[in-house]
């Protein structure tokens, strides 16, 4: 990797791998309460032995999995060019080592319960990871020479962004309504489809339009660039994108989640609509902006497009001692979100979030915003992260949480050094 780039990934290393694992001890050992005894670890232990898979263990795996993920990808993504099959290895056996020392501790507490499953979802998270950065890495190096919007695929915009708007298909911010069913998930996907209300067609969200039409612009804009005509791409987006929602409003069924029939109908037009609207924007916008134009017009677009994100349900808070109360509360321990709410939500408030600016990184990596100085590299992505976290502080309903804002920071910054590391060299720069 070159020495001028503004991240230097040697220097940085192993202050960002000590970072990530204090977040995983923070969202594994927080409020372990431990206690001095023993015997009853070693009852703990032997209770740990006798596993019981339960419908809560594949939420743990789900949340184990994803957390762990994490320490796969920075490690990855920070270690030394070549050796790549040595440093997956010492990825997943030191995230491995960690779930180990983790579990131990919690044989101290009354309050958790170790698992030798645990150990596994951990493993295995740290397994994909580093799997997903090799990937991406590769996949996009692939693609370096091929024509594209904006000198980097677009591609990326369409799989951050779109994996960000499945996940709010799949568990919204708004409409997390539960059936009280259990079994199989073939059957609670039957009660879930059984329990649709017609009435239910009557309830559209319109303010969700404008999350998910972007999805459907961004995927015909990756298919053109694959060398298909707009016409033909926004055909393919439009059904691929349809299909993908439909899919995800099953599996959410299938989770013991209602199924609305209303918001299907919202975010499959909005998913059209934004393809059509690539087949008639994007020839026009190839011609009218050169250069940088493009890339700026990009940047400030996709900015509005995550501060909608963050300021929904676009209510003010125009209280004073809400404001006070949240900055004086816990908004700066990170995960404790993560930790307080046990459930899918989580888990999907933390992709979205890392996904969502994860472009933001991949633009700035061929389009940062000066050749040098700190504007040079993913400082205005992250900037960006923080005051769309922050305005969450005047939304009423919404909390500020300095996790959000890490993991914002981290998709940007994932996003920037698989782009680096694929080979893409800098085009320009936003400003002048």
């Amino acid at each position: 990797m070159p020495d001028d780039l503004s991240w230097n990934l040697d220097r940085a290393r192993w202050p960002l791998r000590i970072a990530y694992l204090l977040i995983l001890l923070l969202a594994t050992l927080t409020n372990l309460d431990p206690v001095l005894d023993a015997g009853a670890a070693a009852a703990r232990a032997g209770d740990a032995l006798d596993v019981r898979l339960t419908p809560r263990d594949a939420l743990d795996a789900v949340r184990n999995v994803v957390l762990f993920a994490g320490w796969g990808l920075v490690w990855m993504a920070t270690a030394p060019a070549g050796a790549t099959l040595r440093s997956m290895a010492l990825a997943v056996s030191t995230g491995t080592a960690v779930s180990v020392g983790v579990e131990a501790a919690q044989l101290l507490s009354d309050v958790r319960r170790a698992s030798p499953l645990d150990v596994l979802y951990n493993g295995g998270g740290a397994a994909v990871g580093a799997i997903v950065v090799v990937v991406a890495v590769r996949r996009l190096a692939r693609h370096r020479t091929e024509r594209s919007f904006v000198g980097m695929p677009a591609a990326l915009f369409a799989v951050g962004y779109g994996i960000a708007v499945l996940g709010e298909a799949l568990i919204p911010l708004f409409r997390q309504e539960r059936h009280s069913v259990w079994g199989n998930p073939v059957s609670r996907l039957v009660y879930s489809l059984r329990a649709i209300e017609p009435a239910s067609f009557g309830v559209l969200p319109l303010s969700e339009i404008v999350l998910f039409l972007p999805a459907g612009f961004f995927l015909a804009a990756a298919i053109s660039e694959a060398g298909n005509g707009y016409r033909r791409s926004a055909w393919m987006a439009a059904v691929v994108g349809s299909a993908l929602i439909v899919v995800t409003e099953l599996v959410r069924g299938a989770a013991s989640v209602t199924i609305p029939a209303g918001p299907i109908v919202v975010h499959v037009t909005a998913v059209v609509a934004g393809a059509a609207a690539a087949a008639f924007l994007l020839p026009r916008i190839t011609r009218t902006f050169r250069g940088a134009e493009r890339p700026q017009l990009l940047f400030a677009v996709y900015a509005g497009i995550v501060a909608l994100w963050s300021l929904r349900p676009y209510i003010p808070e125009t209280n004073p001692s809400a404001w006070l109360a949240q900055l004086t509360g816990h908004w700066w321990m990170p995960m404790a979100f993560a930790t307080a709410r046990m459930d899918l939500f989580s888990v999907i408030d933390v992709t979205n979030g890392f996904f969502l600016f994860l472009p933001v990184g991949g633009l700035l990596a061929v389009w940062p915003f000066h050749r040098t100085g700190r504007w040079r590299g993913i400082l205005p992505g992250v900037a960006l992260a923080v005051l769309v976290e922050a305005s969450q502080l005047f939304v009423a309903g919404r909390t500020l949480a300095l996790a959000d804002m890490l993991i914002g920071a981290g998709g940007v910054w994932t996003g920037w050094v698989i782009v680096r590391r694929a080979g893409y060299p800098v085009r320009g720069q936003l400003l002048r």
